[in-house]
């Protein structure tokens, strides 16, 4: 599917990239629209992927740009989806974003039924719907679908910007039979183009020759063909960035164009993309106005420290506006500083530009800086193009190094960029010195520590306080929990109390709020029904109750791509656990320990010191590394199966004879 970025008319800076997803179980598919081969209409099931709910049985695109007076593009898309089970009825509700200046025609689409009849969509049923920043989504529902149907459409889309197409991206979450992309490019164009995302070469290139029309006279010139066959479906796994990262796919950048008539140059260097970029709608924040200098001088005292300075600045932007929905340029602005500043609304981008403006105001150093966050996916450093990034944030100096920031996270502190940020590089934003800048993201970020006095019953129920530290994005997680339920109380059961049986809240702090923080402590008590299983004169207990896991969260035997954790944490559960009277433990189990390079995991349970009813149950997990190759991916869930048998380890306790 192409859908075109917000135009950013002022910069002629072209990503002619081409966007689609597909996959072929056979070469030789013929596009002729109605025409499907008997072996689709009678498949049940996807041999290659027998858990696929739908599979794409074609995708063809034909991409061709004209000069005829102007530069047009015309693109035609056609394929056929094959739905396998109810599942896979949903993409028979089709959505196709579009330009609002553009054009879709010649629109066919049609239901074919297993026994080869064809329900066409009728026009009812296909309808065009205006969305924010001037889009519009064409939308076509599609009649009897059902497994065993498939679905087919067909159109062209025409624009007269040809500097802003998306990839062609020859995957998705569904398997492909056959994708294929035709580029015809006409000679003078001078263009880059990059295959990405294909560790396994599955795109192949080729070369035909074809007519076309320009200046009004026939040309015979190339066109280059993209395919791939057989390509498997990239779905969303645990610890997995953005499916844009991981699917096949072919770029191209059209530099310029030059004949006997003409020359023009679309694609410019990254240092004059950047200056065209603050000399637009981005200058409006770079010098601070009057209003925001008045109100700095508010939101800071005359004697304040630099660094006190930078929270202050920064806890008024996070916490004094409201996110504009109503339309969002991702990195770009719309509006200038001092209308953000009396509508108290802004994108997160706006925001953080007004943040630089107060940060410049207090007379401290700051720069703006575009990053792609991590559901954006990441840059390519070798195309200059900006629409590749998504935010502004900023790095203000601090010493002889910068600090970045981003106050558009409500949960985020000065201390730390929100999670998402943390995507390895952003471009900074300085005339005539545009550079690269790292994203520092070291260390543990995340640590929590929950530990817990608990009484075990001879009917098996607990009862226990148990006192929660959360620091980092921990602290961030938690405090979005938090807001997201209705008490403090909801809080707990769901996040700690869920998978116990019985589990109730006695006590808790009612008044704990969300809130931004690097740190949240609180403290509850609660009890449970009995979960310890007991067997004649025995009890068999599970001694973790809030972090154990009872399935390898890995369940894929193999994985294409890399596990991503984004960034380092550690975690302790504590469980000091008061034997029932008249019981005594059977045998202490051995220690677990997996020291791994990817992560270390202890689980122990020892008699506590100087208390000879009580045990103590310690759980102790600390990641090693945050970015797992694929090629390591078999060791991991390997070690993380020993880690989850670990946690299910049971402590036996016998009743005694006296």
């Amino acid at each position: 599917m192409i859908e075109q970025h917000t135009i950013q008319k002022l910069h002629i800076t072209i990503t002619f990239i081409l966007f689609v997803f597909a996959q072929t179980a056979g070469a030789g598919l013929k596009s002729d629209f109605g025409k499907v081969d008997k072996a689709f209409l009678q498949m049940t099931v996807y041999p290659e992927d027998t858990a696929a709910v739908a599979v794409k049985i074609f995708d063809y695109g034909n991409v061709e740009i004209v000069v005829d007076r102007r530069f047009e593009m015309y693109f035609e898309h056609h394929y056929q989806i094959k739905i396998l089970k109810d599942a896979g009825k949903r993409y028979a509700d089709l959505v196709i974003p579009y330009w609002h200046e553009d054009k879709i025609t010649s629109l066919q689409a049609q239901t074919i039924l297993p026994n080869g009849k064809k329900q066409k969509v009728d026009k009812k049923s296909i309808f065009d719907e205006e969305t924010k920043g001037n889009w519009k989504v064409k939308k076509v529902a599609f009649p009897k679908v059902s497994p065993g149907a498939i679905i087919e459409i067909k159109y062209e889309l025409h624009s007269d910007y040809i500097t802003n197409l998306e990839p062609w991206v020859f995957q998705s979450d569904i398997p492909v039979v056959e994708s294929k992309v035709f580029l015809k490019m006409l000679p003078g164009f001078s263009y880059n183009v990059k295959i990405g995302n294909d560790p396994f070469h599955m795109v192949e290139q080729s070369e035909e020759q074809y007519s076309s029309i320009s200046r009004g006279s026939a040309r015979i010139t190339k066109q280059f063909v993209y395919s791939a066959t057989n390509l498997p479906a990239v779905r969303p796994e645990p610890y997995m960035s953005s499916l844009k990262n991981y699917r096949a796919r072919v770029d191209f950048l059209i530099y310029g164009y030059r004949d006997q008539y003409t020359s023009f140059q679309f694609a410019k260097d990254r240092q004059t993309l950047v200056n065209e970029l603050l000399d637009g709608n981005h200058r409006h924040f770079l010098k601070p106005s009057g209003d925001v200098k008045d109100l700095v001088s508010e939101v800071i005292a005359v004697d304040t420290g630099r660094n006190q300075k930078i929270e202050s600045i920064f806890n008024y932007v996070r916490d004094n506006f409201d996110l504009e929905t109503t339309y969002d340029h991702g990195a770009y602005v719309k509006r200038r500083q001092d209308e953000v500043l009396h509508d108290k609304r802004a994108t997160s981008s706006e925001r953080n530009m007004l943040l630089l403006s107060m940060l410049r105001a207090a007379g401290l150093e700051a720069e703006p800086v575009l990053i792609s966050t991590w559901s954006n996916g990441w840059i390519d450093p070798g195309f200059p193009f900006l629409t590749q990034f998504n935010r502004s944030i900023v790095a203000v100096k601090k010493g002889s190094k910068y600090q970045l920031l981003d106050a558009s996270d409500r949960m985020s502190t000065v201390e730390q960029l929100p999670d998402e940020d943390l995507t390895i590089r952003g471009l900074m934003l300085k005339k005539e010195d545009a550079s690269m800048v790292p994203i520092p993201n070291e260390g543990i970020r995340s640590r929590e520590t929950i530990e817990s006095v608990i009484d075990l019953r001879a009917d098996g129920s607990l009862s226990g306080t148990t006192n929660l530290v959360s620091i980092g994005y921990a602290a961030v997680d938690r405090n979005y929990d938090l807001e997201n339920s209705d008490t403090v109380e909801k809080f707990i059961r769901e996040e700690y109390g869920e998978d116990i049986d019985g589990f109730e809240v006695q006590t808790c702090d009612s008044l704990l709020r969300a809130l931004p923080r690097d740190t949240l402590e609180t403290e509850f008590s609660f009890k449970t029904g009995a979960i310890a299983e007991l067997i004649d004169d025995e009890i068999y207990l599970q001694p973790l109750l809030f972090y154990a896991q009872k399935e390898n969260i890995f369940k894929t035997e193999k994985r294409n791509f890399p596990v991503e954790f984004g960034y380092l944490s550690k975690s302790v559960e504590l469980n000091h656990i008061n034997l029932p009277p008249s019981f005594e433990v059977v045998e202490l189990p051995d220690p677990v320990l997996v020291n791994s390079e990817f992560f270390t995991y202890r689980y122990t349970i020892v008699a506590t010191p100087g208390n000879d009813r009580q045990l103590t149950a310690t759980r102790y997990f600390q990641l090693k590394k945050d970015y797992i190759r694929p090629s390591d991916y078999s060791r991991l869930r390997q070690y993380w199966a020993r880690l989850v048998d670990g946690d299910q380890i049971q402590l036996i306790l016998r009743k005694n004879a006296n």
